[in-house]
């Protein structure tokens, strides 16, 4: 449906996507190119400059992987993470 409430029949492919292009010029804004708020600027320092990691909380970490889930960004998966804990 249209917003004006009509049913809109499309007999071809250009049919259909004037329909589309119609719908979303109505949902979308467009802005100047010539408009644009810099971003303020980011500190890369990083802000936790003593950071410990004893292997007992790392070996408790390993232990409590959910291997039902997907791998990570990493692609590994868990149970191949969990599987090497020891190691």
């Amino acid at each position: 449906m249209g917003a004006d409430k009509r049913v809109l029949i499309a007999n071809d492919d250009e049919d259909k996507a004037n329909i589309i292009s119609d719908y979303f010029t109505g949902v979308y804004t467009r802005e100047s190119k010539d408009e644009f708020n810099e971003l303020p600027p980011r500190s890369l320092a990083f802000p936790c400059d003593d950071l410990f990691f004893s292997e007992e909380v790392i070996i408790d970490k390993l232990n409590n992987v959910k291997v039902n889930k997907s791998p990570g960004p990493d692609s590994l998966h868990p149970c191949i993470i969990y599987e090497v804990r020891h190691k």
